[in-house]
């Protein structure tokens, strides 16, 4: 690649970036407006920067180390604790923003060659289901960094498949925020098997570090009981079938159908499906066959993260099955996006007339529109309980922080009641900070 056309490469790269997090600004204006921490945001990751400082980086929450997020609000304590929640918000947007300007870069070509159809792809990713949870909060960015780390696996140099080590490194270093990785082990596998490649083996080492290191860590939200091979198989079919299938074509109001079908039915009626659009998908589309089979084995590991979720939080098995299989969250970040890639990437790849290209605009278009489960625009509703009462905890807060650093503070300081998005009964507040001598 020449220097002219690198630049334009990076302009186009960032460019997309900024496009990217303004849609989602304008998505959710209240964000910005009204700033206030989104769940564990606060209740983790401020409360325990507040507490522990650097000792936080290394904390574990809920089973899994969250490096990231956890350095983003380490250096957003360098700032006024009431500018906290802004600032987790935008780095948070930063970060999601890059990972998925990704996909307009020339590397990926070999799925989608239009580079205006990629541009107009990573711009419908903010709005498809579960952005607006995971975009702009810490404590969801796992959801959206994993979408982001099957880019830069994705992405090919030169039409051939290599990895370099700064890439490498980074990836590496993604390893330790996204603990649902694990499933993507095969892929490296295969990547490495595609190219010898030994930078793939380097990737496998360090995601069984991060593994490791996940294992090691406690964990509060582990079943009490373990969810049986049938109810695992179960959750793995109803999550690929209703969320790569069903839900791009009916949308959210046309799944009510789908979850009253009984078992056998489901999974007759899925196969069928899904096997005609894969065929249609393998016949029509100009993808090379290795390239599309690494593609499809990316989409079957990466939705092994719904029964790993089942085996590690109690509260999962209900929501992630039929009948009450929930969507709108953020477990549907990861398999809108690769939704979206496969369909998208095989209407927008097919040669054809200009009316055949107009019909798979539009077909992607509606897909989007299906992808979504909430409105385009949310109206910014403020946080009362937050906009009343955060400036003064957070005066208290600074106050008692410059006294310990300045070796002043002779008596514990408690700050409490601090209120959380989304609010009760979702989510509780910080119930109390404490900053000790």
């Amino acid at each position: 690649m020449s220097a002219a056309a690198g630049r334009s490469t990076r302009v186009r790269f960032l460019t997309v970036a900024l496009a990217v997090f303004a849609i989602s600004a304008l998505r959710q204006p209240a964000v910005f407006m009204y700033p206030a921490f989104w769940a564990e945001d606060g209740t983790e990751f401020f409360r325990e920067s507040v507490e522990l400082g650097e000792a936080a980086l290394v904390k574990p929450v809920g089973g899994m180390y969250m490096t990231l997020p956890r350095l983003i609000a380490w250096l957003a304590s360098f700032a006024a604790a009431r500018h906290a929640p802004l600032l987790y918000a935008v780095g948070a947007g930063i970060i999601s923003a890059l990972g998925f300007a990704l996909f307009s870069r020339p590397g990926f070509r070999w799925l989608v060659p239009s580079d205006a159809a990629r541009v107009a792809l990573c711009l419908a990713f903010p709005l498809l289901s579960g952005m607006a949870e995971c975009f702009f909060a810490l404590c969801t960015l796992t959801y959206v960094l994993f979408p982001g780390i099957l880019f830069l696996l994705f992405e090919r140099a030169d039409d051939e498949w290599r990895m370099s080590w700064p890439r490498a490194a980074l990836i590496s270093f993604l390893w330790l925020s996204v603990g649902q990785a694990v499933v993507l082990a095969p892929v490296l596998l295969a990547l490495w098997a595609r190219s010898w490649d030994r930078r793939y083996l380097f990737l496998v080492a360090t995601l069984c570090t991060s593994v490791a290191l996940n294992l090691a860590a406690p964990n509060t939200y582990v079943p009490t009981r373990s969810p049986s091979l049938t109810e695992l198989l179960a959750v793995y079919a109803d999550n690929l079938f209703v969320r790569l299938v069903y839900f791009p074509m009916l949308g959210h109001s046309g799944l009510g159908l789908v979850y009253s079908l009984r078992e056998g039915v489901f999974l007759g009626l899925s196969l069928v499906v899904a096997g005609s659009l894969g065929y249609l998908v393998a016949r029509h589309t100009p993808i090379p066959g290795r390239d599309l089979g690494l593609l499809l084995l990316s989409i079957v590991c990466a939705l092994l993260v719904f029964p790993l979720t089942a085996l590690t939080r109690y509260y999962a098995l209900p929501t992630l099955l039929r009948p009450g299989l929930v969507i709108g969250v953020r477990y549907d970040v990861a398999p809108s996006v690769l939704a979206l890639l496969l369909w998208g990437a095989a209407l927008l790849s097919v040669r054809g007339t200009a009316r055949w290209r107009t019909v798979a605009v539009l077909g992607v278009a509606v897909m989007v529109l299906n992808l979504r489960s909430r409105p385009i625009y949310e109206p910014p509703r403020p946080f009362r309980p937050f906009v009343w009462e955060w400036p003064g905890q957070s005066d208290r807060i600074d106050r008692a922080r410059a006294r310990r650093e300045a070796g002043a503070l002779r008596r514990t300081v408690v700050v409490g009641l601090i209120h959380c998005r989304p609010g009760p009964p979702v989510f509780g507040p910080i119930r109390q900070i404490v900053i000790s001598p």
